[in-house]
């Protein structure tokens, strides 16, 4: 069966002609180019740099790694698909599988973050009370995201049907401005606009625990995956060794965070409270993967499913 994926027309473009010139990676025997994405959810990937892990990691294959600042998903996936980097450090499923569905051969060799509770709906309209209370309301969100699929997720735990939501569908910055102006009835947000929701008073209705896994991964192109294992094995101790750190040295890593993302010690503590950051895959991980694409069919991101399996590529 052949899959299809519904995009934006410019999405689809770029796609296609980052998919023409793809070549065999970036990586060779002695250069290794990865995003260096400085942001809340990311603390272990920012240690790794700040401690000189992937340094240490790749040393032992002689391999230099080059850091490349890119912070957004979708550029992420153009770099992968382009070879100018040869991992992705945070990509969410619903931006994962529409790319797969579009032709791109990606593989997902580890978890960036489990993160569900920095996901959230919100309200600052007095009569809604509750999720229930959504039936019939406008909620703001970008559509095909992480947060939409918790806003989706929210009602079908109510048993209410999301077609009864009027879906105003806004980048995350425009979401936030749109609730706190009370021009949407709620709103679905992630990551620094939910704290920031929080902070100027809108109401808390539900958050993702239980509803979604809100899980970033860890990806890397089919090719690069059948050539270089070893290479993506040194990426992922490096990535346990970062989580480790965080654990047993909390606030040296908030220090080191904070003075690269310029978030507060504080803001950063919270989030890493709200995360797991084990890089192991689990078949928890593979579920919420399945419920991913169960959201974007339902959603008609995706016209047809995917073979999730031939998208892991484990060492």
């Amino acid at each position: 069966m052949r899959t299809r994926c519904k995009l934006s027309l410019p999405f689809a473009l770029l796609v296609l002609f980052f998919t023409a010139i793809v070549s065999n990676g970036a990586a060779t025997a002695r250069t290794l180019s990865v995003p260096y994405v400085k942001a809340m959810l990311n603390i272990p990937a920012i240690l790794e740099v700040r401690l000189g892990l992937l340094e240490k990691a790749f040393a032992r294959e002689d391999v230099t790694v080059t850091l490349r600042q890119i912070d957004a998903g979708p550029l992420q996936i153009q770099a992968l698909a382009s070879g100018s980097i040869d991992f992705a450090n945070s990509l969410g499923g619903t931006l994962l599988l529409p790319a797969a569905a579009a032709g791109l051969d990606l593989r997902i060799v580890g978890v960036s973050a489990r993160s569900p509770k920095t996901f959230a709906l919100f309200t600052t309209a007095p009569e809604i009370r509750t999720v229930a209370d959504l039936a019939g309301k406008t909620v703001a969100c970008p559509k095909g995201t992480l947060p939409h699929q918790l806003l989706h997720a929210a009602l079908r735990q109510e048993g209410i049907d999301p077609s009864t939501v009027t879906l105003l569908s806004l980048a995350q910055p425009e979401v936030l401005t749109a609730l706190l102006g009370g021009k949407t009835d709620a709103a679905a947000l992630g990551g620094t606009a939910a704290d920031r929701a929080a902070a100027a008073g809108a109401r808390l209705l539900a958050d993702g625990e239980g509803k979604i896994g809100g899980i970033t991964y860890l990806v890397t192109t089919g090719d690069f995956a059948r050539k270089h294992p070893g290479l993506i094995r040194r990426l992922l101790e490096a990535r346990a060794e970062a989580v480790a750190f965080l654990r047993e040295h909390p606030e040296e890593a908030f220090r080191l965070a904070s003075e690269e993302t310029g978030l507060s010690i504080e803001a950063l503590r919270s989030q890493a409270e709200r995360c797991d950051y084990d890089p192991t895959l689990r078949p928890a991980d593979r579920e919420d993967l399945e419920n991913v694409q169960t959201f974007l069919l339902d959603t008609e991101i995706l016209s047809a499913p995917l073979s999730l399996e031939d998208l892991y590529a484990l060492p």
